[in-house]
């Protein structure tokens, strides 16, 4: 089994660590997708398709999983918020 990373589909999410403003950048040409975000305890907050979102504000200090659904396949990033 091979891990994909977000780099690989030219994914960025920045900054990381953050003060709750992070930036999502996906590639134009990836047309079918969707965007979670779930706290520590898997709760979702936020979840969107197809949509090229660029920024978000996540209130509330701790840890963050987004995860891109792209290709049959899931790609996670952990993202901390300060």
């Amino acid at each position: 089994v091979s891990v994909q990373s977000l780099a690989e589909y030219g994914i960025r999410i920045y900054p990381n660590p953050s003060d709750g403003k992070i930036s999502i950048n996906i590639p134009e040409d990836i047309k079918e997708f969707t965007i979670v975000i779930n706290d520590i305890t898997a709760k979702n907050i936020f979840e969107t398709a197809n949509n090229h979102v660029s920024e978000l504000n996540l209130s509330g200090k701790g840890i963050y999983f987004i995860s891109i659904h792209l290709d049959n396949k899931i790609l996670t990033e952990k993202i901390i918020i300060q």
